[in-house]
């Protein structure tokens, strides 16, 4: 399968990367051990998990940023 077709598997969009905000690219989907990941290309991150919606969730989860208290 393209990594289009990957995508069209899922309807939840895929956030840049956290780290350098390169578009990620699936990587790797191995049925035979259920194990899903996704790659940033530029950064060579890779988050990988069992579930394809695992997988996705945590790549795009992202922390709010909290201004730091005056010292």
């Amino acid at each position: 399968l393209s990594q289009i077709d990957l995508n069209m598997k899922d309807n939840t969009p895929l956030l840049p990367c956290p780290f350098c905000g390169t578009e990620p690219i699936w990587f790797g989907e191995i049925i035979k051990n259920s194990q899903y990941s996704l790659k940033c290309i530029e950064c060579q991150i890779i988050m990988t998990d069992d579930r394809r919606d695992k997988v996705v969730g945590r790549w795009n989860r992202r922390v709010e940023s909290k201004e730091l208290p005056p010292k």
